[in-house]
C-alpha cells in the first residue's frame, strides 16, 4: 500500500541509474559525465532566485547579460538567448513575434509539434512544403531550396520560412541556398536546428545555421552539448525581425522563476564546447568511425550515413537499418534495452536512431556493437522484411486554422468512421515526427490507412489512443 513515505518518481530514476545504463539519447550530458566536478557539488546550492549580483533572465544586465554576449560571440550571432523552457519556448516566441493572425508562414511538414503549436496560437496560416525521401532506408530527408522557392512565389505574401535541419535522423538541409532564396525575398529563414547544437565545432560536421546564412536559429543545448534538459539557446542575426517584440514573447512564454540551475548548465555547456568542443568531437568521430569499419562485420545492418550521396548527414547520428535482418526497428530497440541495457533514442519501423555526443566514451560504443552483433548473428538467416513507402508528401486538405479548429467543439470518433471529419489535433507517428494531419485538415482514405500502417508495424501515433480513436470538429 502506497505510503506518504514513498518516492516513487526519484525512487524509479534512481533505480534506473544504478543499472549503469548505455546512453544513446539525448541529453548530451549522458548521466552528467560531462559536467566538472564543481557544478556537480554546487547544484543544491546554486538553486537560487534573483538576488542582489545574480541578474535577472527576463531583464539581463549583469552576469547573464555577459553569458550571452559570450554565447553570441561564440556562435556568430548579433544577440543570442538563455531559455530554460527548451526550444518548443523559442520557436513559439519566434513565430508569435514574426506572425500576426491571418499572416502566412512557409514551413517544413517535417516541423515540430511546438510549430503546430506556434501557429495556432499566433493564428497564422501555414503553407507546408515536404522534406525529400529516401526509400532505402525509408527516412525524411531534406527541405530542398527548390521547394522553398516555388512556395514563396505561390505566397508572396508569406512572412517568412521555418524549417528543422537537421531532422531527427540528422539528416541537414541546404540553409546556405535556402537562406539566399528567403533574402531575395527580404524575409527571413527561422531554422528550428535543435539537433545541431554542435555542428559549428568541427570542421567534419555539416555547415551550422548560423554559418548558412539563417536569420534566427534556436537550438537545444540539452541534445548534444551537456546542458540540462530544457535549457536551449536563441540566436539572433537579421534585422528582419522585431528584436523588441521577440524579447516580449520570451518574457511572456518563459517561467517567472526561471532556475539558476539550468542557466548555469548553459553558461558551462557553452565555456566547454568553445575551449574543447574540436577536440572532443574530433576523438567522438574516431569512436564512431571505428564503430562503421566493425559494422562491416554485420553486414544485414546498415549506418544510414554509409549512403553519402544521398544525404548531407551529420556523421555524430547513427541510425542504423534494421530491415534486412528481418526484424523491425522496433525489436531492434526492445532487445537492445531489455537484453543489453543500451538505450536508443527512438526507433522507426526499418530503423534505429542513436545519439552520440561529446561524451560518449569508447566502452559504449564497446557495448553498443557487441549487443548489435549477438542480435546480428541471431537473426542473420531470417528473411528481408518487405519494405513499406513511408513516405508522407500528400498534405491534406486545410478546411479550418489551426486556431480555428483548436477552439471548436471537439468528440472521438473511431478512425474507420474519421474519413471526411476535420482534426482538431496534431496527428503525428513518433517517429519520424511528421504530421499526417494538423489542426483543422480533412481526414482522407489515404491519412487513416497511413496511421493504421503505423500503428500496425508497432509505431506510436500521437493523439490517437488505444482504442484508435481521433479527435474531431463535433
Amino acid at each position: 500500500m502506497p505510503t506518504q513515505a514513498n518516492t516513487p518518481i526519484f525512487t524509479a530514476l534512481k533505480n534506473y541509474v544504478d543499472t549503469k545504463p548505455t546512453s544513446f539519447y539525448m541529453p548530451g550530458h549522458k548521466h552528467g559525465r560531462g559536467f566538472p566536478q564543481d557544478f556537480i557539488d554546487y547544484i543544491p546550492q546554486i538553486d537560487i532566485t534573483e538576488i542582489p549580483g545574480t541578474d535577472n533572465l527576463h531583464f539581463p544586465e549583469g552576469i547573464i547579460k555577459e553569458a550571452q554576449e559570450l554565447t553570441a560571440e561564440l556562435f556568430g550571432a548579433k544577440h543570442s538567448f538563455f531559455l530554460i523552457n527548451g526550444s518548443s519556448c523559442g520557436i513559439l516566441a519566434t513565430v508569435m513575434a514574426l506572425c500576426k493572425h491571418g499572416d502566412k508562414l512557409v514551413v517544413g511538414r517535417n516541423c515540430h509539434k511546438s510549430v503546430i503549436a506556434a501557429l495556432t496560437l499566433a493564428g497564422a496560416i501555414p503553407v507546408y512544403i515536404s522534406p525529400e525521401y529516401n526509400e532505402e532506408y525509408g527516412i525524411s530527408a531534406h527541405i530542398t531550396p527548390e521547394a522553398v522557392k516555388k512556395a514563396l512565389g505561390e505566397n508572396p505574401d508569406a512572412k517568412g520560412v521555418l524549417i528543422t535541419s537537421p531532422n531527427f535522423y540528422g539528416v541537414c538541409s541546404d540553409i546556405r541556398e535556402i537562406s539566399k532564396v528567403c533574402h531575395q525575398h527580404k524575409l527571413p529563414l527561422i531554422v528550428d536546428e535543435a539537433h545541431g547544437p554542435h555542428l559549428k565545432f568541427h570542421a567534419k560536421l555539416p555547415e551550422s545555421a548560423m554559418e548558412g546564412g539563417s536569420d534566427i536559429c534556436i537550438q537545444s543545448a540539452h541534445k548534444t552539448l551537456l546542458a540540462l534538459t530544457q535549457a536551449s539557446f536563441l540566436h539572433v542575426n537579421s534585422e528582419l525581425i522585431n528584436l523588441t517584440t521577440l524579447k516580449h514573447y520570451l518574457v511572456m512564454l518563459q517561467s517567472t522563476s526561471p532556475s539558476y540551475i539550468l542557466i548555469a548548465s548553459l553558461d558551462i555547456a557553452r565555456q566547454i564546447v568553445a575551449e574543447k568542443g574540436e577536440k572532443l568531437l574530433g576523438e567522438l568521430q574516431e569512436n564512431i568511425d571505428e564503430l562503421k569499419i566493425k559494422m562491416k562485420n554485420l553486414p544485414k545492418l546498415s549506418i544510414a550515413d554509409q549512403n553519402a550521396d544521398v544525404f548531407n548527414f551529420d556523421p555524430t547520428r547513427i541510425v542504423v537499418h534494421s530491415r534486412k535482418l528481418g526484424i523491425s526497428g522496433f525489436e531492434l530497440s526492445k532487445q537492445l534495452i531489455e537484453r543489453f541495457n543500451v538505450y536508443p533514442e527512438l526507433c522507426d519501423a526499418f530503423n534505429v536512431v542513436f545519439i552520440t555526443t561529446m561524451d560518449n566514451n569508447k566502452a559504449d560504443f564497446e557495448a553498443l556493437f557487441n549487443a548489435l552483433s549477438v542480435i546480428h548473428e541471431e537473426n542473420k538467416n531470417r528473411p528481408e522484411l518487405p519494405m513499406k513507402d513511408l513516405r508522407l508528401d500528400i498534405i491534406p486538405e486545410r478546411a479550418f486554422l489551426p486556431k480555428e479548429a483548436f477552439e471548436m467543439k471537439s468528440e472521438r470518433v473511431s478512425l474507420s468512421n474519421a474519413v471526411g471529419r476535420i482534426s482538431t489535433a496534431a496527428v503525428v507517428p513518433y517517429p519520424p515526427g511528421i504530421p499526417v494531419l494538423c489542426p483543422g485538415e480533412k481526414i482522407s482514405k489515404h491519412s487513416v490507412e497511413y496511421i493504421q500502417m503505423i500503428l500496425d508495424l508497432g509505431g506510436n501515433v500521437n493523439n490517437i489512443d488505444a482504442a484508435r480513436t481521433i479527435e474531431v470538429v463535433a
